[in-house]
């Protein structure tokens, strides 16, 4: 059962041959908050990825306290204190279902919002129409 002074994050990376990804995992690797697995769902289309993403989380909801979406392609983790400070600003706001931290677009020199930060007993028992592939959760 996890523990609520160490909260555990399951992070699930959607990947399909981004460049980015050596970046993405290597910064995951370096975070100074250890409490936290990893799954990738690979080479998918872009619809059923998210399923098998969100599916993961769904199903590995009982082992964990938060589900953070991380995708290969976005190298948001730029400090190794990244996933400590999520989870500060998480334990500081008791009752809070999902966070979204707005992440740098290098295309547009712009914030936008990006990174999924949500609480284990989120569900998406509907994922949508054939184009919206990030619903938010229900619970």
């Amino acid at each position: 059962m996890p523990s609520a002074s160490s909260p555990r994050i399951l992070v699930g990376t959607l990947e399909n041959g981004e460049q980015e990804r050596h970046a993405c995992r290597r910064a995951l690797a370096e975070q100074s908050y250890t409490h936290w697995e990893h799954f990738t769902v690979s080479g998918l289309p872009n619809r059923e990825a998210h399923e098998a993403l969100y599916r993961g989380f769904m199903d590995h909801a009982a082992g964990f306290d938060l589900f953070l979406k991380l995708d290969a392609d976005m190298v948001v983790l730029r400090r190794p204190t990244a996933l400590e400070e999520a989870v500060a600003y998480w334990q500081a706001r008791p009752g809070l279902g999902q966070i979204i931290f707005a992440v740098h677009d290098w295309f547009t020199d712009s914030l936008l919002e990006g990174q999924h930060l949500f609480c284990a007993d989120a569900a998406w028992p509907d994922l949508g129409g054939p184009r919206f592939v990030d619903p938010h959760p229900e619970g």
